[in-house]
Parts: structure tokens; sequence; C-alpha cells
């Protein structure tokens, strides 16, 4: 789960990817008001569980003052049932 805070209203996009940019999955995009904007990724990439290993959470938000843009790197780790 990612989770930050709008300072103003922005349009949005939150995309999980791989290190080299590419994205796996958009959690949220979209127009959002001024405040907490929380995102969860379910560790799938489209109708298929993702393999473990490394990945960023992709931010980007434009406002009327410009754009914004936060990326922070992950490990994910499948939970396995038995």
């Amino acid at each position: 789960t990612a989770t930050f805070r709008l300072r103003r209203a922005a349009k949005i996009v939150v995309q999980i990817e791989r290190p080299n940019g590419v994205a796996v999955a958009t959690l949220r995009s979209g127009r959002r008001a001024a405040g907490p904007v929380r995102a969860t990724w379910r560790g799938r990439i489209g109708p298929r569980r993702a393999p473990g290993g490394r990945y960023q959470v992709a931010v980007k938000a434009t406002s009327s003052v410009g754009t914004s843009s936060l990326v922070a790197p992950f490990s994910y780790r499948p939970h396995t049932r038995h």
C-alpha cells in the first residue's frame, strides 16, 4: 500500500513498475481532491500473480502549478498458501 498527500487537487496516475520503468499495473488514475491518497497493489499483473522481485511505485500528479512525480522502490514476495 502506498499512501501520499496531495497539497492541492490534481490529476494523478499511480503505477507499479519494474525497475526499468515499464508499468505492470495502474492502481489509481484520474482527478483527486487535495488530501490523503491511498493505493493498494494486490500483487497481480493482469489476471496472474506477479513474480517476486524488485518493483517500484511511481506517482505522477499534475495540478494548476505543474507536475510532481515520485518513485519509490520496493521488494515483493508473493504469499504462498499451504
